[in-house]
């Protein structure tokens, strides 16, 4: 166990304008019709005995004399009338609450010294320091191993099948084959292997998607719709023409769901088309290689006999 103490220094420079209650007072009284002024002030004489009104001085009376006027009689205290369309008291008001109105955020807004930051910083790293490693993987496992596959022949045959599937870009994921080795294996493989969506295109020749080479097991292009459909297609499709094993039980024009903005085009290795701006290829097969473009694992009850008719595919 161990503590650590820092200590950090900041300085920090803010303006705020607060007006004093006997300055807006001041200014209230300036704001004031003569009449009001005049009332408020015999009001202010006569609740103050120390209070005396100096006349103005004129010709007939001594500079030195004053006199002070006596209050008007009154059976009562007169309020104060302030005439509203003119006093500006509510201008006042709002002055005098301005603290309310606009809080000082400063504090809020006050950012961490730098004693602060390496605080934090120096836990951060000591609660790295102080955390086991984080175990391996079964992906990362299986990545490394597949990395040395010239060296395990046995691998090649470790698997009764193989799905390739592919949610992302063309060119991407084409250099992450190349930078695992996959991109020799894939080709070379005898069991049975099911391409899903971009995982079928990448086994074609070449896709526009990053003017991208493929893997070529499929004699054919992939391109993109064009722009009189809505790209991607995304929603459920039928799926035609089925001339494979993979469709044993999957009734022609069955709905299939699909989301994607490139197609292959069609070759004699179709084994299912699909209509959408352009009829192109929704399947395709060459020896032990299988290419869906529809998602089967998204597709229902016939997605799923799709993928049970691929777990039971005997090709040797």
């Amino acid at each position: 166990m161990s503590m650590r103490m820092s200590f950090g220094q900041e300085m920090r420079m803010a303006q705020k304008q607060v007006l004093a209650p006997r300055m807006i007072q001041s200014m209230e009284i300036l704001q004031l019709p003569l009449l009001a002024l005049e009332e408020r002030i015999e009001q202010e004489i006569q609740n103050n005995e120390t209070l005396e009104l100096v006349e103005p001085e004129t010709e007939g009376n001594s500079p030195t004399e004053s006199v002070a006027e006596s209050p008007p009689a009154a059976t009562a205290e007169q309020p104060l009338l302030v005439d509203q369309d003119h006093s500006n008291k509510d201008d006042f008001e709002r002055s005098y609450d301005w603290s309310k109105e606009y809080p000082d955020t400063d504090e809020d807004r006050r950012r961490s010294s730098p004693g602060r930051n390496d605080e934090a910083s120096d836990r951060y790293f000591d609660t790295i320091a102080n955390m086991e490693d984080r175990p391996e993987t079964l992906f990362n496992h299986l990545h490394d191993q597949l990395a040395h596959y010239e060296a395990l022949p046995e691998l090649q045959r470790a698997a009764d099948k193989i799905i390739f599937p592919g949610v992302g870009e063309a060119s991407t994921a084409m250099q992450k084959l190349k930078e695992s080795s996959l991109i020799t294996l894939i080709p070379n493989l005898k069991q049975p292997v099911l391409g899903i969506c971009l995982g079928m295109q990448l086994l074609c020749d070449f896709t526009e998607e990053g003017n991208t080479k493929g893997l070529g097991i499929f004699n054919t292009k992939v391109k993109r719709f064009s722009n009189k459909v809505k790209v991607p297609q995304m929603g459920w499709n039928i799926i035609k023409n089925l001339k494979s094993d993979l469709f044993t039980g999957v009734k022609e024009n069955e709905y299939m769901y699909l989301v994607h903005s490139y197609y292959a085009e069609q070759c004699e290795q179709a084994i299912a088309t699909t209509d959408y701006d352009i009829n192109y290829a929704s399947a395709l097969q060459h020896n032990n290689f299988f290419g869906v473009q529809f998602h089967p694992e998204k597709s229902s009850l016939a997605g799923e006999r799709i993928l049970e008719n691929f777990l039971k595919l005997d090709i040797k």
